[in-house]
């Protein structure tokens, strides 16, 4: 485990609930992007359910919208979520990491522990790293995996990206104007992997 996701585990323990969702929200639009190649590719799944869900994280961070009907939204999910014996393509793994990390979103709503958004993290970690295996061409009984995954740039940029935008939400209030630069700030660093 690197020494910036520890830091990134500090500042979601000590965040509340809110904060802590909007995190989550912009992560989640970070992500969107690899499901909707995986959806565009492979013509199977539904980016707009994951938009919806986007949103409504939005709208909860700034408290606008009570939390219910959530087993109803995982219910969804789970239909776009790709069986990855049904694709012979690392796209399906990528958008199943994205649904998983969604539902990890969705399961926070309701239990407000943070384990669940750090296995969001864990998510978009495990996309990174395949992503990084694949790219590189890095068995996986190589003795020096894990330090060749987390030395990668893509991997630290990650990092870096939720550091920064963890210190920006933990320095802020969250209001409309703030989530609005929040989410400009976010989508003009890099994507993730695609």
């Amino acid at each position: 485990m690197s020494v910036l996701y520890r830091k990134i585990k500090i500042i979601i323990k000590n965040n509340n609930f809110h904060k802590n969702v909007l995190f989550a929200a912009l992560n989640c639009e970070k992500l969107l992007p690899i499901y909707d190649v995986f959806h565009r590719k492979c013509q199977w799944g539904d980016t707009a359910c994951l938009k919806e869900q986007i949103i409504l994280l939005y709208d909860i961070a700034l408290q606008r919208t009570p939390i219910f009907g959530i087993e109803d939204i995982k219910e969804k999910l789970q239909l776009i979520a790709p069986d990855l014996d049904d694709f012979n393509t690392p796209l399906a793994s990528y958008a199943l990491d994205v649904c998983c990390s969604f539902d990890e979103v969705l399961e926070y709503l309701v239990s407000h522990n943070n384990k669940n958004i750090e296995n969001s993290i864990t998510h978009i970690i495990d996309t990174i790293d395949l992503y990084i295996q694949l790219k590189n061409n890095i068995e996986y009984g190589d003795p020096h995996l894990e330090y060749k995954i987390d030395s990668d740039i893509i991997m630290q940029q990650e990092y870096e990206r939720q550091l920064s935008i963890l210190q920006k939400i933990k320095t802020n209030n969250i209001t409309e104007d703030f989530i609005l630069e929040i989410r400009t700030y976010n989508n003009d660093l890099k994507n993730i992997i695609m």
